[in-house]
Parts: C-alpha cells; sequence; structure tokens
C-alpha cells in the first residue's frame, strides 16, 4: 500500500509513519559492512539492499512533498486570513513574518524538517550502496587478479 493512502488528512499520524522509517534505517550500519561478510554473499545482497533502501527512500520523497505540500496550505489560508480579517492593511513581508509566528504553521514547518532528515539519511543511505558496489567490483577484479597471477604447481 503506498504510503499516500497511509497519511492521515491532518497528518496527526505522520510522526508514526516517520517513526517506522527510522526503525527501517536501524539495521543500515550492519547491511552496508562489508567485514564478516564473503565477496559472494555480499555480492549478491548488495541489489537486494540497494532496491530496499531506495525503495524507501522514495516513499519518504513521497510524505516530503506531501508535507511541504500541506505547509503551503497552511500558509495559504494564514495568507487568506491575514489578508481578510486583520485590521489594518499588511505588507507581503509582514503577512510572512506573523504566519511564520503562528502555532499551526510552526507544527507543520517542524514536520516538514523531520521528513527532511530522514530523507536526506535515506538519500545517504542509497549513496551508500552505490559506493558499496564499487567497492565490491573492485575488490572482486583485485581477487580475480590475484587467481590468475597465481603460479601452477
Amino acid at each position: 500500500m503506498s504510503v499516500v493512502f497511509e497519511l492521515k488528512e491532518d497528518f496527526s499520524n505522520l510522526p508514526l509513519i516517520v517513526e517506522r522509517y527510522e526503525q527501517a534505517l536501524a539495521d543500515f550500519h550492519t547491511d552496508v559492512n562489508l567485514k564478516g561478510k564473503t565477496i559472494g554473499t555480499a555480492n549478491s545482497e548488495n541489489p537486494s539492499l540497494l532496491a530496499y533502501y531506495d525503495e524507501r527512500r522514495a516513499e519518504v520523497k513521497i510524505l516530503l512533498d506531501m508535507t511541504a505540500a500541506r505547509l503551503e496550505r497552511v500558509k495559504g489560508e494564514l495568507w487568506k486570513r491575514y489578508t481578510e480579517n486583520h485590521s489594518r492593511d499588511l505588507g507581503p513581508k509582514d503577512k510572512d513574518y506573523y504566519i511564520k509566528c503562528e502555532p499551526e504553521y510552526a507544527k507543520v514547518h517542524k514536520l516538514l524538517l523531520c521528513v527532511q532528515e530522514l530523507h536526506s539519511k535515506y538519500v545517504a543511505a542509497v549513496d551508500a550502496f552505490v559506493a558499496r558496489g564499487f567497492s565490491l567490483r573492485n575488490i572482486t577484479n583485485l581477487r580475480v587478479a590475484q587467481v590468475e597471477n597465481g603460479l601452477i604447481t
């Protein structure tokens, strides 16, 4: 099921969703580490681990986009309120300042920052697995070269 359909309209369950994705990152350092693994095992698990973390990165990106859209919606509603209902005419910068001081805006902005942080962690994880793939290729090539240079007795 897509994360789009999991997220409630009022974003009340977003912290729980973020926590679930944080927990999915708990094994990252163990997964990416090559020590104690054979070359064959490391080579065979790399594509599936890369796909696993990249899929979650894409899902978190959707959460990030949805949270940013929510923030813009909150900002738009507050902008409208300050434009139509304020006792004096406010300039755009004044409205921005007032909006950023609103509790609802601050709450959604904080959620956005949490999701941005999570997304950055998943981007780093995916990059680490791409680099791990290059390292595995280099290690494998070195081992093959060692075999080719061996003497037949």
